[in-house]
């Protein structure tokens, strides 16, 4: 690896592979278990925010510092087309809806959905007050929920992009938010030291706050519903109960890196819930 930034590292389906990338402006497929590269390395002239794999995985989408969207093929390593997003010096984070039909690219104040067809808007761009953190489909791809420096998450209509319901408030910049695997319930991840859990429907939490003691840095559902993890800026990983919002009693935290005088940049969880996949700051990647 570099001594860059590591800024992005994701996990194919079958958690055999990676993708990472960062401000060595460099894509790269790796096999996990022989710590080994898998296909040639994509350059780019410009650092990358963010990379994604396809749907099918034989492409991946890369998002470089410039403002341009990249769609590349793995195997042989050569862009197949690339796009540029309006008013963006730089895209922060870049991915598909589970249909694969339309891609999602946000950075600084404003989110786009791009149809893959043509890549073209599917609808204008939206634009928000102050930095965007996060942005995510729905399971059946008809709502997005974006967080950011205003303290609240937000639910859109992906056909209109017409926001739905009222914000979900913090106390602080929400750094992530994310829906359960039926749809029904957000997460949300906070600076505020805090991860709530809400029914969109009613902008009401169902559970106590899930409290701890420094910014919390992502949260997600797992597969079962019923179990939200967070990650908080002290290199904690905690699980904690949907229904009572406390801390699991069948899994228990765990500890995978100090992130002092670090910054963790993505976290990605394979598919069969048993690894998680760090990128930091210091260009270091832990499994």
């Amino acid at each position: 690896m570099s001594n860059r930034s590591v800024r992005s590292a994701v996990f194919s389906r079958d958690g055999k592979q990676l993708l990472t990338s960062g401000e060595d402006k460099e894509v790269q497929l790796w096999d996990i278990n022989s710590n080994d590269w898998t296909g040639p390395a994509i350059r780019f002239n410009s650092a990358i925010g963010a990379a994604a794999f396809s749907p099918d995985e034989k492409q991946c989408l890369v998002a470089t510092d410039d403002g341009a969207v990249h769609i590349c093929d793995l195997r042989s390593g050569k862009e197949v087309t690339s796009f540029w997003l309006l008013n963006e010096n730089k895209t922060d984070s870049v991915g598909y809806d589970p249909t694969g039909d339309n891609i999602l690219a946000f950075g600084k104040g404003s989110f786009q959905i791009i149809y893959t067809g043509d890549l073209r808007w599917s609808v204008p761009p939206l634009s928000l007050p102050g930095r965007i953190r996060s942005a995510a489909f729905s399971p059946d791809g008809t709502k997005i929920v974006t967080a950011g420096d205003d303290s609240a998450a937000q639910l859109w209509d992906r056909a209109t992009l017409k926001s739905i319901g009222p914000p979900l408030h913090h106390h602080g910049p929400v750094s992530g938010a994310g829906f359960s695997p039926d749809g029904h319930l957000v997460v949300t991840a906070s600076l505020d030291g805090t991860a709530q859990i809400w029914d969109p429907r009613t902008a009401k939490t169902i559970c106590p706050p899930l409290r701890h003691k420094g910014a919390v840095l992502k949260a997600a559902f797992l597969s079962d519903g019923k179990t939200v993890f967070t990650v908080s800026d002290s290199g904690i990983v905690n699980f904690w109960s949907t229904k009572t919002g406390q801390l699991s009693d069948d899994m228990s935290p765990f500890w995978y890196r100090s992130l002092t005088n670090r910054q963790l940049n993505s976290l990605s969880l394979s598919s069969d819930e048993k690894t998680f996949l760090t990128a930091c700051s210091d260009s270091s990647i832990g499994v």
